[in-house]
């Protein structure tokens, strides 16, 4: 399994595949969207984390920038019914932090914004990412506010109160992680009656 590549670009395609030359090898790696635009001349030095996919006819490497990346696509291949170029149309168009802010968050709209995500994909993709993402964006750094353990305590407690996931979203930015769980959900409670 090929889980690195440091070499020189040598062949951009327009199916958003890059040839980047190890060692004498030329390796073919599908890139998302914004790491292929940035590969822009040849003979420029790349470094990419890659996820070797392995089916009965084919092998293809997949190229990110970062590791979180790379982990954030095998988690979402093993999504029922994400393929890889899904999983990269996904990662296309969310950064893996607002991919995990809207799971977490139940934001269908969010990611309806992918092309091939419709509302039931939207659906079965937060219940089947929301745990899993936890581990991959918890590392990454403190850039997000809120605890996923117990922002998932607070937005179960809205959803069962009756509120919808734009209102939670609305006020989630709000709170402090410092605070209770219990001390959350009443002040975004008070926020969101402010709000109606």
């Amino acid at each position: 399994m090929i889980g690195y590549l440091s070499g020189k670009l040598i062949y951009r395609e327009a199916n958003g595949t890059v040839t980047i030359e190890v060692g004498g090898v030329g390796y073919r790696v599908l890139m998302k969207t914004s790491s292929f635009a940035q590969c822009q001349s040849s003979d420029e030095s790349v470094q990419v984390w890659t996820h070797t996919y392995v089916k009965e006819d084919a092998l293809s490497l997949y190229g990110f920038e970062t590791i979180e990346e790379r982990d954030c696509f095998e988690v979402l291949i093993q999504a029922h019914g994400v393929g890889p170029a899904l999983a990269l149309g996904i990662l296309s168009v969310h950064s893996v932090q607002d991919l995990s802010s809207a799971v977490a968050q139940r934001d269908l709209t969010a990611l309806m914004q992918v092309p091939g995500v419709g509302r039931k994909t939207a659906e079965r993709l937060v219940i089947e990412l929301e745990s899993r993402l936890e581990g991959i964006v918890a590392p990454l750094n403190a850039t997000l506010s809120i605890d996923f353990g117990k922002m998932g305590e607070v937005r179960q407690a809205l959803l069962g109160l009756g509120f919808s996931g734009e209102e939670i979203k609305s006020v989630v930015g709000e709170l402090l992680p410092s605070d209770s769980t219990q001390d959350m959900i009443k002040k975004a409670l008070s926020r969101l009656k402010r709000v109606s």
